[in-house]
């Protein structure tokens, strides 16, 4: 339940940001509620050093490591491969890829192995188009949100098996005694 609120909450932010209907203060309190973790700066370098083929589009297998830089260390230590993470990070990772053709990205950026996350306007040397900035932005404070959820949410914990209940054995007629006549 507590990781469908946490996927719901980020989707319903990426999706009013990409309407236009958060405004600066929400988008002030969201920075200030990542508690100083978000550094723009650091964001957007991981952006760029996991797009392998500077090809300014970070897929779903450069997105790990951009989770692996900007999550704390060891977290996501032992993911090699997209589909080995969390459910709630590739729904994030999708969430922001198709979002990516909203913020003047190509249409195709949303679709099976050509989705990705542009990272147009996050290196050192660009200034980044306003639009850029809101996109990069919101790239940065959901991921940042979606590793969060990760480190607050405790080890699913596992019953362990009981012994068997002892079978009840049916028997051929039914009983005279219904229980409701007094002894």
């Amino acid at each position: 339940m507590i990781i469908m609120q946490s996927i719901a909450a980020c989707l319903f932010f990426i999706c009013s940001l990409a309407r236009g209907q958060v405004v600066s203060s929400e988008m002030d309190q969201t920075t200030r509620d990542l508690d100083g973790f978000l550094d723009t700066r650091e964001c957007y370098d991981a952006l760029i050093e996991a797009d392998v083929d500077n090809d300014r589009h970070v897929t779903s297998n450069e997105y790990v490591t951009v989770l692996q830089i900007l999550g704390p260390s060891g977290l996501l230590e032992n993911v090699t491969d997209f589909a080995e993470l969390p459910f709630r990070i590739r729904t994030t990772f999708n969430a922001l890829a198709c979002l990516c053709a909203r913020q003047g990205g190509t249409s195709d950026c949303c679709s099976g192995d050509n989705a990705h996350i542009s990272n147009e306007g996050a290196a050192r040397d660009e200034t980044p188009t306003q639009e850029q900035s809101a996109y990069l932005s919101t790239v940065c404070i959901a991921t940042i949100r979606s590793l969060n959820s990760l480190e607050q949410t405790p080890a699913p914990t596992f019953l362990t098996p009981t012994v068997m209940p002892s079978a009840i054995v049916p028997t051929v007629e039914p009983s005279m005694n219904t229980g409701l006549e007094p002894s």
